[in-house]
């Protein structure tokens, strides 16, 4: 049986015009993938044909892949320019 790589090395989206995978976007350019998380920019849902699509959970754990925390995230978001909306709420607690 083939092994399927893992997904954050799966799945790919586009960064400055160019399709980067999900763990070297978590890797060089982490605050893409806390905007589209903190923005409410993904969802969880499944793709018709099954397929892994890029959800919140996915992007959290290629970010921890690469040692980011919730915690460290929300401590970068005011130098990234982003809102951390319920995460401050979350992290408060």
């Amino acid at each position: 049986m083939k092994r399927r790589k893992p997904v954050d090395q799966r799945i790919t989206i586009e960064v400055d015009g160019q399709p980067r995978r999900l763990d070297w976007i978590a890797e060089n350019k982490p605050q893409v993938l806390a905007k589209l998380v903190l923005g409410g920019g993904l969802k969880d849902e499944r793709d018709p044909e099954g397929n892994t699509t890029l959800n919140p959970s996915v992007a959290w754990s290629a970010l921890y892949k690469r040692g980011w925390t919730r915690q460290t995230v929300f401590d970068k978001c005011k130098e990234w320019g982003l809102d951390a909306g319920i995460l401050g709420h979350i992290e408060r607690e």
